[in-house]
């Protein structure tokens, strides 16, 4: 009975040890094409994970906007799994609600017609580590330009 106790104490301690937490890199593209099932907006996230294991999604609280104008939730496109010790491009599709369109259509005029369009995302990736959930907090602005 002592050497269960002992076993799965080491166990535990060692998966809090060897996690090293994932690393948000930036976005990596934008797209407004409808052809790849872009309704208004996806974008691209680069991800690291240093872990000598695979790690999966379980979900994303992310909201987007436009200058000041919110356009949504950002949703997976697929499910991921983050490959260890790799850099991984995650998917992420806008659920926008009809009222987000006007910000959105304004912000598309304006990147037509050259000025400068603020895109922000902020909020959460959780994933699933060692039977462990871990949050991996996403905030950023890009200027989307032609």
């Amino acid at each position: 009975m002592k050497n269960l106790f002992f076993v799965l104490f080491l166990i535990i301690f060692s998966s809090c040890s060897i996690y090293k937490p994932v690393e948000f890199k930036g976005i990596s593209n934008y797209s407004f094409s409808k052809k790849d099932g872009c309704k208004p907006i996806c974008i691209e996230l680069n991800i690291y994970n240093p872990n000598p294991y695979d790690i999966t999604f379980k979900s994303a609280i992310i909201k987007g906007s436009v200058g000041k104008h919110n356009l949504g939730e950002l949703n997976f496109s697929e499910l991921y799994s983050l490959k260890k010790m790799t850099l991984s491009n995650i998917n992420l599709k806008f659920d926008s609600e009809l009222n987000s369109f006007m910000p959105l259509a304004a912000g598309i005029f304006n990147y037509i017609s050259g000025s400068e369009v603020v895109l922000s995302i902020d909020g959460i990736l959780n994933v699933k580590v060692l039977g462990f959930s871990k949050n991996i907090l996403i905030n950023q602005s890009i200027a989307i330009t032609e």
